[in-house]
């Protein structure tokens, strides 16, 4: 699976991030800690102003010294009353977009449409129930209806949980993530490193991002709550990829 900064290796390529890869099927201590829409374990940003990024992607091979330009994204929050618009956009060659609404306080996801290779998925969110339906090209819709046991998050909402997290040493949860692509559940953990660089007058926090494809450590200024930097390691290739942010 990817993350909203990470590249997932599923079938041996590298995917987009903001888009679904290998689900994880061994959820084995997802009830422990887990990390729920509504957790009062979250401290999320108000969102209520917009603000758009520009992010440049550069990949070090497992073998290689050098970091070599791969890719651009632009990540944007929008509000939309007691909601909020996500968007990723990756420009060409990947060309990829995902437009996520999510509730403002609880961070649950309402609604989402992804298109990503010529394939379009549109997805609604209800706690544990999430419906849908997809379209490859030349071809007709196919729907999708599926009730999980537990209310999920949008596997594209990663990067808001980071950036939501209560800041603490040693803090681990498991976030049930509905993966786009694939239309499975996965449970990854969030854990909260430690203290990193200063950043302004405070100093930031270092989280980490854990699926079976990648391992990602994102770089938080929690005055902003706002990623500053992140590093993803893709765990089969060994390769490594940073995202730095254009100011």
């Amino acid at each position: 699976m990817v993350n909203a900064l990470g590249i997932s290796v599923c079938l041996g390529v590298a995917l987009l991030p903001l888009v679904g890869g290998c689900a994880a099927r061994h959820p084995a201590d997802a009830r422990q800690g887990a990390l729920l829409p509504g957790s009062a374990r979250l401290a999320a940003p108000a969102l209520g102003a917009s603000s758009s990024q520009r992010w440049r992607v550069t990949r070090r091979a497992a073998a290689d010294t050098i970091e070599r330009p791969f890719a651009a994204v632009t990540r944007a929050d929008r509000p939309a009353g007691p909601r909020a618009v996500l968007t990723f956009v990756w420009e060409p060659p990947f060309d990829s977009r995902d437009s996520l609404v999510i509730a403002r306080g609880s961070l649950a996801p309402v609604a989402e449409r992804l298109a990503f290779r010529g394939v379009t998925r549109e997805y609604h969110y209800d706690g544990p129930r999430v419906t849908g339906r997809m379209q490859r090209p030349d071809s007709s819709w196919d729907a999708y209806d599926h009730t999980f046991d537990e209310p999920v998050f949008a596997f594209n909402e990663v990067e808001i949980l980071v950036r939501s997290l209560r800041y603490a040493p040693g803090v681990r949860l498991v976030a049930p993530l509905f993966s786009e692509v694939d239309r499975a559940l996965e449970h990854d953990t969030l854990t909260v490193v430690g203290r990193a660089a200063p950043v302004g007058r405070d100093s930031t926090w270092v989280v980490r991002f854990a699926d079976p494809a990648i391992v990602t450590l994102y770089t938080v200024d929690p005055a902003r709550r706002e990623i500053v930097d992140a590093v993803t390691t893709q765990r089969q290739s060994g390769g490594v990829l940073r995202y730095r942010r254009e100011e």
